[in-house]
């Protein structure tokens, strides 16, 4: 990459190969490294906004550098890029933020085999203290479940409270998914999901080997006027293994598209809903001509997951 002058003199200040190629090693293509970057950038801002939030009243909170990128660099910390669409950071971000969230302190991806993960499970609530249940469970990157345990609590007001520990004794080699869901009168708040793995040199190496697929199993039209579409997207993983970063992408560069909640990782045969609405642009686009009167809401959709992207579904 540092041989490679447009990426120099537009995006090498931000240039993460090799920190990427220590995490996910190797990194064969344009397209991996994208994806690697793409990752890491979102995990790493939920890292820190959950810290912070953990820290509430004793820290003054985030501050995002930066929402959107005014100019087209190949790589940068913006939320939103020059084109006007949301990275996965963008998303995660989000739900770190929501009012009633569930989330886990760790400080590290890879633990050895036989090594207790010991980690404090905490609720963020922004609003009227409540009763909660917390469900905590292991899977195998086959979706096999290979511990889990459910605990009841009690979520302060507008505060941050430790409600749990999450102890689990690793048990097997590669990556393996912890997902935390936390219900109030039965009813799901909130989902948070981490991936760790027991290799010491290349935390997610093993993302390289995962066979999944992921497709619209349903696509319906909620509301529709002469500039917006809203649409309901269901997305499904019918792969074999976990699909990391799962979520969907308008293929034209003529709309923009904002969605309640976007890539995130689905296990094997598991399914989330996304509602998705869709702008055309009026004042045009990167190499497309401003066209107001011209019907362009008949957008492209393309799925998006770790290592692939499936075309005009």
């Amino acid at each position: 990459m540092n041989k490679n002058f447009v990426y120099k003199n537009h995006g090498a200040w931000w240039g993460t190969y090799r920190r990427d190629q220590k995490i996910f090693f190797p990194l064969m293509d344009m397209h991996t490294f994208i994806d690697c970057g793409q990752y890491m950038h979102a995990e790493g801002l939920r890292f820190i906004l959950e810290a912070n939030r953990r820290r509430k009243f004793e820290n003054s909170g985030s501050i995002i550098w930066q929402l959107n990128e005014p100019f087209p660099n190949v790589s940068c910390t913006s939320l939103i890029d020059y084109y006007g669409e949301c990275k996965p950071a963008y998303y995660y971000a989000k739900r770190s933020y929501t009012n009633q969230h569930i989330s886990m302190s760790y400080n590290k991806l890879n633990y050895n085999i036989n090594e207790v993960l010991a980690n404090e499970i905490y609720v963020h609530n922004s609003l009227d203290a409540f009763a909660l249940k917390l469900k905590m469970t292991v899977h195998d990157v086959f979706g096999k479940c290979i511990w889990d345990k459910s605990v009841s609590g009690y979520a302060e007001e507008n505060r941050s409270t430790k409600v749990a520990m999450f102890n689990y004794k690793v048990q097997q080699e590669g990556l393996f998914i912890c997902t935390l869901e936390l219900y109030k009168n039965d009813k799901l708040l909130d989902k948070n999901r981490y991936i760790f793995s027991t290799d010491q040199e290349h935390p997610y190496k093993d993302f390289s080997k995962l066979n999944t697929k992921v497709v619209v199993s349903n696509q319906e039209t909620i509301d529709q006027d002469t500039n917006m579409i809203m649409q309901s997207i269901t997305l499904k993983n019918i792969g074999d293994t976990l699909a990391p970063l799962a979520g969907i992408e308008i293929s034209e560069d003529t709309y923009y598209l904002l969605c309640d909640d976007n890539f995130m990782d689905l296990l094997p045969n598991e399914e989330r809903i996304i509602r998705a609405t869709i702008y055309g642009k009026k004042s045009g686009s990167f190499l497309y001509a401003e066209s107001l009167n011209q019907d362009r809401l008949s957008p492209t959709f393309c799925v998006r997951y770790f290592g692939k992207k499936e075309e005009d579904l």
